[in-house]
């Protein structure tokens, strides 16, 4: 009833699945997240994203410690990084598998933007928590990283957008990107 897909480079927390199956029991919450942390530190890496403008995703609580974020309950997110993901058979089954067009990257966006539009929550468990070696398997190829990162941005546009849209990212992205990130820094 429940699919959980882990990245090769995840060492899960002993309490991990159990969190994450006592919260996704819950009836409308499709796809359950948890916290990822740093290897070897209580620093996140990720607790979930929040869309800012198309295509522009913040990470929730990334840089901050365990103590310094705080979360106790359960918390609903417009995406969950999928490399510690759960997803009831059902989200599945109603909206279809992870599209196979994404190579690497926006494939976990893409799910989670289709189960949120069929009526589901996606939330972050953040007592479920799993070590993330983050993008070991990219480490030696960043350029393509980088190149698949952007290409499939385009592509979620594309698929959930009208093409204007995609006018406006080209356009709107480098301008919108640079001042949100200096109100950030300053």
């Amino acid at each position: 009833d429940i699919i959980v897909l882990l990245n090769n480079d995840t060492i899960v927390d002993q309490n991990w699945l159990i969190e994450i199956i006592r919260i996704i029991n819950n009836h409308d919450i499709g796809i359950a997240g948890c916290i990822l942390l740093y290897p070897n530190s209580d620093i996140i890496q990720s607790g979930g994203y929040k869309e800012v403008f198309l295509s522009y995703w913040e990470d929730i609580g990334a840089g901050l410690t365990l103590n310094e974020f705080n979360r106790k309950e359960s918390y609903d997110v417009d995406y969950v990084c999928g490399a510690a993901i759960a997803i009831k058979r059902e989200v599945l089954n109603r909206v279809g598998l992870l599209d196979t067009r994404y190579t690497s990257y926006v494939e976990d966006t893409d799910l989670c933007y289709r189960a949120r539009r069929a009526g589901y929550r996606v939330v972050v468990v953040p007592k479920a928590i799993v070590y993330h070696h983050e993008s070991a398997s990219w480490r030696k190829l960043p350029v393509l990283k980088m190149l698949l990162l952007y290409r499939n941005k385009v592509l979620f546009i594309y698929k959930h957008y009208s093409s204007s849209f995609l006018l406006m990212y080209f356009l709107g992205y480098p301008i919108k990107f640079t001042s949100h990130e200096l109100r950030r820094v300053l």
